[in-house]
């Protein structure tokens, strides 16, 4: 077996695998689909030359994904979209496996929110910018005052100065563990306008027993469960409400929280992906 991981990878040496490596299986691992996430911010940026970048992304992932024996993706909307193009038996869905960590610290010792994410990905600025300038806003005048954490690395000058202009927002920036976050915080926030594939920062705050509210954009592929679906909103005013109950509702804030752990353990356990690795490779994985 070979595995080629990320479009860049595969297009580089799938050709050579199967020239040299003739009766290898070729399994290749997408990540996420580079060009749904770049035409969604060509429309969401209004920007013809990333429309057309995007064509062209779509090309190559769409050429490597037929020259495989087997493509794995994350997410269910992606195996989905991928299914339309190549031969449905060969798209598989394999998640990354994830370990429950709740936090030991109690509700009410906690207070707030965080977003997390790192900054050199342009829709994590541009989801912490909508999230400064649009939800908090809609949070206060719902008459409810919740702290809000920006954490991750690469953090620009331009969104530090902006969080300190705005009450109740700090710029934490780079921590070490995020577990320290996640026992500060009563819920975390991924209000991202766009992106593909499965957000990391989602599953993180779930393992932790922390409920997430997101857009549709965040919680894409996930399948989640209720009470979880219900956090999902793609407004500033419904993104604020679900804030606000969260945070001010212990016992629905219990009861995210353990539809999270179950969530976590049932679908990114290492057994769990484990086997749907042997169903995209063919064999055993050891």
């Amino acid at each position: 077996m070979v595995y080629l991981h990320r479009v860049d990878t595969a297009g580089r040496y799938a050709q050579l695998v199967r020239d040299t490596q003739r009766g290898a299986r070729l399994v290749y691992s997408v990540a996420d689909l580079h060009h749904l996430r770049t035409s969604r911010q060509a429309e969401v940026e209004g920007r013809p030359d990333l429309a057309s970048y995007a064509e062209h992304l779509r090309f190559l992932e769409l050429t490597a994904a037929r020259a495989a024996d087997a493509v794995i993706t994350h997410s269910t909307v992606e195996a989905a979209l991928l299914r339309q193009k190549i031969p449905a038996e060969t798209v598989h869905v394999v998640p990354w496996a994830v370990v429950p960590r709740p936090t030991e610290v109690p509700y009410s010792e906690r207070r707030g929110l965080a977003f997390i994410g790192g900054y050199r990905h342009r829709p994590n600025v541009d989801a912490a910018r909508f999230l400064i300038e649009a939800v908090m806003p809609a949070v206060a005048a719902l008459d409810t005052e919740i702290p809000c954490l920006l954490v991750g690395s690469g953090m620009p000058d331009s969104l530090r100065a902006l969080a300190t202009v705005r009450p109740g927002v700090e710029a934490v920036g780079h921590v070490v563990e995020l577990a320290s976050v996640f026992d500060r915080v009563r819920l975390t926030v991924a209000p991202l306008a766009y992106g593909a594939g499965v957000k990391g920062k989602v599953l993180d705050s779930l393992a932790a027993g922390v409920p997430c509210v997101c857009t549709p954009a965040a919680a894409e592929g996930l399948d989640l469960p209720e009470p979880l679906a219900e956090l999902v909103a793609d407004t500033s005013a419904g993104l604020a409400r679900s804030i606000a109950a969260l945070h001010g509702d212990e016992g629905l804030n219990r009861a995210c929280s353990e539809s999270g752990l179950a969530y976590v353990a049932e679908h990114l356990s290492d057994g769990r992906v484990d086997r749907l690795m042997q169903l995209a490779t063919g064999r055993a994985v050891f």
